[in-house]
């Protein structure tokens, strides 16, 4: 090939160039959209398996024994030793308002990022010599490789505190493909890997305390062994930890050892959409019905091409040492792993179906799967001799944009689904923060009454979780809480308040006074915002009520005359001790200001 031929083309490197710098903007505008939106929303207070979590804490912090036993006990099939860690210094350090969890959660998504940025996307990972990659072509990866682990699809992972274990073992996985790829090499005894078993061992060990799914990490090395074609003593070594360690998980885990038995066409189906479904959603939850969804067969197709990746290269690295270097066997690890894990899942939940399959909070997770085929496609693609730059360029480009694509879709989608549940979090926390038996809202966040009764009583005590939050109790002098406030004039008005029916209350709380609902709409015009509060003050001048922005408010679009994308709608409780001279102050974001609404029915 002459050089005239093998030169290329300046105007197409110049597309090519230009688009790989626009997909890579628009996937730093979608991960900093998410992170914004994270900022802006977060849960009030526990829900469902988090609260009864927190109930067990609470009740273990008089004894050492007692919470050590708590520490190490299972949560369904999983011992989430790391997750309850990093609870308890959210618990003493930042008052117990679950938003350590969160912070940390993103900051570890991002560490797996640049991992995963650092031994497989950049240009120069590997064994490969260094190539100057062409223009944006650094950003375009690294931007891949940042919206592959904080993106809208996630947040389930990312928002909901409970979650952060999937996180932590995804990290621990991805360094654990670090070790295996950077140490382990065929002409190696198993004397000479000492440091390589120590490590994988102290990750297999923290894995043990994160997720049931922890002997992937052994099982993953031994897979790599068996492909690098390792010393028979290497295999032997790898094979009887995996198995060492299977055999514990499963003796002292009954719910993982008495799985029904599946059918392999179940077991088939569910583990190709576990595969393939990260970036999709069929599955409602939290809402209650499928209103966005994708065929199942765009999963099933995308989950076929990951596990088929993982069958080929495993074939074609045995046959031939060497290829793709150590990015794609970084790659086939954690492949290796998400294969088991899609297996293991599918073993144990089959029976629930195409939903369960495709369970947001299994995204963040199975999404390692796309990043380890790639990775091997990359490895493999680089170590050719013809110049794949440009093609790589393009690749990658064009992988990133559909990535972004289904991103930008998903934003739309998941921050609308979420923000109902956040919103509906907040109501429902509100009521137990004001002590309201109402039993459709505190059975939203716990199902045992005596539980929601334990729980509140808790934070009220040690002044933690809404009781760190709210700067009022019910009761408080309303005019001391807005004297050192500044009054200004907004828009609002009162919409309803009515007692709770007797049929909808709870036997929760011994509080005096009757439950109450509240609704109506707020907006401050001074700071071209809706208020984050609403007080309910009775005639004797004592809060006894509060609301939050949680809903629309088409009377306010109408009475303003334009549409808002706020929740301009606010709804809350009270207990009130008589039904007389009520009045409703609306408190700024910065609960600097105040403005008075009026009483029920009044318009502003």
């Amino acid at each position: 090939m002459s050089p005239s031929q093998n030169k290329e083309n300046p105007p197409l490197r110049t597309i090519v160039a230009t688009s790989a710098n626009a997909a890579a903007a628009l996937a730093g505008v979608l991960v900093v959209a998410t992170l914004v939106w994270e900022y802006r929303h977060h849960f009030a207070t526990p829900i469902y398996d988090d609260i009864h979590d927190k109930l067990r804490l609470h009740a273990s912090l008089g004894e050492v024994h007692q919470l050590l036993s708590f520490l190490v006990s299972l949560h369904n099939e999983h011992r989430i030793f790391t997750t309850r860690i990093i609870t308890i210094i959210d618990e003493f350090a930042f008052s117990g308002q679950e938003l350590f969890q969160v912070a940390t959660n993103n900051l570890l998504q991002g560490l797996a990022a640049i991992m995963v940025y650092r031994y497989a996307f950049a240009p120069t990972a590997g064994n490969e010599p260094p190539q100057a990659p062409p223009p944006g072509h650094r950003l375009c990866l690294f931007a891949l490789s940042v919206l592959l682990f904080i993106n809208p699809n996630f947040l389930y992972t990312l928002v909901v505190p409970f979650q952060i274990q999937h996180t932590i073992m995804a990290v621990l996985l991805l360094l654990a493909a670090a070790i295996i790829s950077r140490d382990l090499s065929p002409d190696k005894r198993v004397r000479d890997l000492a440091p390589y078993w120590i490590s994988l061992l102290v990750l297999a060990v923290l894995g043990t305390f994160t997720l049931g799914n922890a002997p992937i990490i052994l099982l993953s090395a031994a897979a790599a062994a068996i492909v690098l074609r390792c010393r028979l003593e290497v295999i032997v070594a790898s094979g009887a930890l995996a198995l060492v360690h299977v055999g514990i998980v499963l003796k002292t885990t009954p719910a993982a050892s008495a799985a029904a038995g599946q059918s392999i066409v179940k077991i088939t189906k569910f583990a190709l959409l576990y595969w393939g479904s990260p970036l999709f959603r069929y599955d409602p939850w939290p809402g209650n019905f499928v209103t966005w969804s994708w065929p199942v067969y765009s999963a099933a197709i995308l989950g076929a091409l990951v596990f088929g990746v993982a069958v080929t290269f495993a074939v074609a690295r045995f046959l031939k040492p060497g290829l793709g270097g150590r990015v794609a066997l970084y790659g086939f690890v954690i492949l290796a792993a998400i294969v088991a894990t899609g297996l293991a899942a599918a073993l144990s939940r089959a029976q629930y179906g195409v939903l369960e399959a495709g369970n947001k909070k299994y995204a963040s997770f199975a999404i390692l799967g796309w990043i380890g085929a790639l990775a091997v496609l990359l490895g493999v693609l680089r170590e050719q001799r013809w110049d794949y730059r440009r093609w790589e360029q393009a690749g990658a480009t064009a992988i990133l944009a559909a990535i972004v694509t289904l991103s930008g879709v998903a934003y739309g989608r998941e921050t609308r689904i979420w923000q109902k549940m956040i919103d509906l979090n907040w109501e429902a926390g509100l009521a137990g923060f004001l002590k309201i038996n109402d039993r459709e809202h505190l059975h939203y966040i716990y199902w045992d009454d005596a539980g929601i009764r334990e729980y509140f009583d808790y934070i009220e005590r040690n002044n933690q979780g809404l009781y760190a939050h709210f700067p009022f109790r019910w009761g408080d002098d309303a005019q001391a809480f807005l004297a050192s406030r500044r009054e200004v004039i907004c828009r609002g008005g009162v919409q309803s308040l009515d007692a709770v029916p007797m049929a909808e209350r709870a036997l929760v709380f011994d509080a005096p006074g009757e439950p109450i609902t509240v609704s109506g709409w707020a907006w401050m015009t001074e700071e071209h915002a809706p208020p984050a509060m609403v007080l309910v003050v009775d005639h004797q001048n004592r809060i006894i009520g509060a609301a939050i922005m949680s809903r629309t408010a088409p009377l306010a679009e109408d009475y303003m005359g334009q549409k808002f994308d706020e929740n301009l709608g606010w709804r809350g409780f009270g207990r009130a001790t008589d039904f007389s001279g009520f009045t409703f102050f609306a408190v700024s974001g910065d609960s600097k200001r105040f403005c008075n609404l009026g009483g029920p029915g009044a318009v502003r």
